[in-house]
C-alpha cells in the first residue's frame, strides 16, 4: 500500500515506509529458503513488554535479544509478501525486492499440492492460500513478463474449481471437510470470494484467450451480492474495486521494442510505475507483434515506443517515461 501510494503521490514518507517494511521482511522474517515466517511476538522471552522493547533503537534492541519469530511458512502470508515486494520493485526498480519475491515464489511453487492448490500448513487445499499465491504469481508475471509465472497463476486459478460451492455461487474456504480447526468444515468467506473475483478477473484480462477465469470471477462476486453481504454495515474490503474491475478493463500499456535495448527497458520500467494494481503491461518484440485483421496491432517504428491503450484505441507512441506518464493520465486510470 505504501509503495502504491508512493507511486501515486510521490510522497517521500510513503516510499520510506515501504522500504522500511521491506527491510523488516528481508532482515527478520525471511528464512533460509527465502520464504517468510508468519509473525513475530511483541514481548521478549524474559517478559520485557513490547511497549518497552520497541521504544528502543535498533542497537539497544539487539543487545536485549529478539522476540520469538513464528517460522511457519504459510502460502497465504507468503503470497501477500511476494506481491508487496513485487509492487515495491515496480514502483522503484528495486531489484533486491524483486529478487526476494522471485526466490520466495519459486520455493512456494514447488510446495503446491496436486492440482495447483495450496494448503495452510496442511495437505488440505485452502482457498485463501491458493488465491493469495495465484495473485502473487500474476503480479510477478506482470513485473517480469516471464511466462512461467503466468503458467503458475493459471494453475492456481484452475485449482479454484475444487472449492466451488455446490449451491451455485461462491467458493468454499477448503476444498473438502476433514482438516483441523477452522479448516474442518467448508464455509464461504466474503473476503476470500472478493479476492477470488479480483484475481481471476485480472487473469482473464491478461490472458484473454482463456474464458474460464472470467466465469470464476463472476461466480465469486455473485455469492457476495446474492447473500446481501454488500448491504451489511461491514462489507468486505475490496468489494467496490472488484465490482468496478469486472466492469472496466485495466490500464493497458504496450511497450514495443527489442528486449535488450536500454530504451525498451526504460519504457517498460516506466510502465510498471503506473500507480495502479489493476493494470496490464506488455513488452512486445517488433518481430512478434500480435495482428489485428492481418496487420500488426502496433506500428513498427525505428525505435522503442510505448502505448497507453483504452477499450477502443491507443495513444500516440510515447518515446520517454514522461511522455508515457502523460499518455496514461490522458487515458484516465481506473
Amino acid at each position: 500500500t505504501f509503495a502504491l501510494s508512493s507511486a501515486s503521490f510521490a510522497r517521500a514518507e510513503d516510499l520510506a515506509a515501504a522500504r522500511s517494511l521491506a527491510r523488516y521482511l528481508l532482515d527478520f522474517l525471511r528464512g533460509p529458503r527465502g520464504t517468510f515466517g508468519v509473525s513475530q511476538d511483541a514481548d521478549l522471552p524474559d517478559g520485557t513488554p513490547g511497549a518497552v522493547f520497541y521504544a528502543l533503537g535498533d542497537e539497544e534492541r539487539r543487545r536485549l535479544g529478539m522476540p520469538a519469530i513464528d517460522r511457519h511458512v504459510y502460502p497465504r502470508e507468503n503470497g501477500w509478501a511476494i506481491a508487496a515486494l513485487t509492487e515495491l520493485a515496480e514502483a522503484t526498480g528495486d531489484l533486491e525486492a524483486l529478487g526476494a519475491a522471485t526466490t520466495a515464489a519459486t520455493a512456494l511453487r514447488a510446495a503446491a499440492l496436486k492440482g495447483g492448490a495450496f494448503g495452510h500448513g496442511t495437505p488440505v487445499p485452502s482457498l485463501g492460500d491458493t488465491v493469495s499465491m495465484g495473485q502473487a504469481f500474476l503480479t510477478l508475471y506482470r513485473a517480469t513478463g516471464e511466462l512461467a509465472w503466468l503458467e503458475a497463476a493459471r494453475s492456481a486459478a484452475g485449482a479454484l474449481d475444487g472449492f466451488a460451492d455446490p449451491r451455485g455461487a461462491g467458493y468454499d474456504s477448503v476444498a473438502a471437510a476433514g482438516g483441523d480447526g477452522v479448516f474442518a468444515i467448508p464455509v464461504r468467506d466474503a473476503d476470500e470470494n472478493v479476492a477470488v473475483a479480483r484475481f481471476t478477473n485480472l487473469l482473464a484480462r491478461l490472458d484473454p484467450e482463456r474464458p474460464a477465469p472470467r466465469v470464476q470471477a463472476e461466480r465469486a462476486l455473485r455469492f457476495v451480492a446474492a447473500e446481501g453481504i454488500a448491504a451489511t454495515d461491514t462489507p468486505p474490503a475490496g468489494l467496490l474495486l472488484a465490482e468496478r474491475e469486472l466492469r472496466e478493463p485495466p490500464v493497458h500499456i504496450a511497450v514495443v521494442g527489442v528486449r535488450d535495448d536500454p530504451r525498451t527497458r526504460e519504457l517498460f520500467a516506466a510502465a510498471l510505475k503506473t500507480p495502479s494494481r489493476y493494470k496490464r503491461v506488455e513488452r512486445l518484440d517488433p518481430g512478434q507483434l500480435p495482428t489485428d485483421d492481418g496487420a500488426p496491432a502496433y506500428p513498427v517504428l525505428p525505435r522503442p515506443a510505448a502505448y497507453a491503450c483504452g477499450p477502443r484505441s491507443c495513444s500516440a507512441p510515447a518515446f520517454s517515461a514522461e511522455a508515457l506518464r502523460q499518455a496514461v493520465l490522458a487515458l484516465g486510470s481506473p
